[in-house]
This record gives C-alpha cells, sequence and structure tokens, in this order.
C-alpha cells in the first residue's frame, strides 16, 4: 500500500499540469502591484509555427470568424505592395498577440486582436519576426523566429 500515496500524488501533480496548460493557474502576483492580492499574472502558451502563409485560403483560416475583420480576410486575397501577412497557430485563448520585429533590435508592430494573423509593412531585404501571446497583463514567450532574406537576383553574363 506504499505505492498508493505516490499514485495520489501524481495524480495531483498531473492535474495541476493541466489546469496550468489551459491558463487558468496564477503564477505569482504582479511585482507592479504586491498590495493587491488579487492581481495574478496568468500563465500563456507562446504561439508556435510562425510563417507566411501558403495561400489566400490558409491567411483567411487564421482570421477570428467575425464580419468586423473582413477587411483582414479581403486582404488575404488582394495583396498590398509593402505588406506581408504572418500566421500562427495558438491553441488556447489570446486576448491578442503582440508582434516583433527581431532582425535590428527588438521593434515593436504593435498588437493584433483579429485571429492568429498579422498584416506587417515589409520593403524587402532581410527582417526577421517573433509573435507573444497577450492575456489580460500576462504575456508569453517569444515564438519561433520567422525571417525573409533577399533574393540574389541572377548576374548577366555577356557573351564571348
Amino acid at each position: 500500500m506504499k505505492s498508493l500515496p505516490r499514485l495520489y500524488l501524481l495524480v495531483a501533480v498531473l492535474f495541476v499540469c493541466a489546469l496550468a496548460a489551459a491558463g487558468a493557474l496564477p503564477v505569482s502576483a504582479n511585482s507592479a502591484n504586491t498590495t493587491n492580492s488579487n492581481t495574478h499574472q496568468l500563465i500563456v502558451l507562446s504561439p508556435t509555427n510562425l510563417r507566411q502563409p501558403a495561400n489566400a485560403a490558409e491567411c483567411k483560416a487564421h482570421v477570428y470568424n467575425n464580419p468586423y475583420f473582413d477587411h483582414v480576410r479581403y486582404g488575404c486575397d488582394h495583396a498590398t505592395s509593402n505588406y506581408i501577412f504572418l500566421i500562427w497557430d495558438y491553441p488556447g485563448k489570446a486576448d491578442g498577440f503582440h508582434v516583433f520585429r527581431t532582425d535590428v533590435g527588438r521593434q515593436d508592430n504593435g498588437i493584433h486582436n483579429d485571429g492568429t494573423v498579422a498584416q506587417i509593412y515589409y520593403t524587402g531585404g532581410r527582417a526577421c519576426w517573433v509573435v507573444t501571446a497577450v492575456r489580460g497583463n500576462s504575456e508569453s514567450s517569444d515564438s519561433n523566429q520567422f525571417c525573409l532574406y533577399p533574393v540574389l537576383q541572377k548576374l548577366h553574363q555577356i557573351p564571348h
């Protein structure tokens, strides 16, 4: 019967891990306001698989199903010069997503709350981005980094 307490402990640990993964457990008190014990930071999952959509259908699949965001869905079908779309996967619930350009420091591209998609200003050259999920006053760690690289143009050969 010695293994029975260990089984209870294992079940309790798995239960706490499941609650934490679902974002249902507070991690710690907000250090900016230590007098309010009701202010907690939630565990927020990190976005994954940051990439460019393969086509307009994949882009539109990442826009929230809300008529308010029809302009984003329209943009997926109609390319705008100097702009690209980035998409990512997110299994949980978030209030929005923070997009950062990371190839030259950490430049804030703003909060996006229209789905797991963002239209980003890009004029060419090397550029890299990461995304974080925002929920309440909490923010996840970075997603994978996605980079675009300039395409080298073919040199003209002079006939002999």
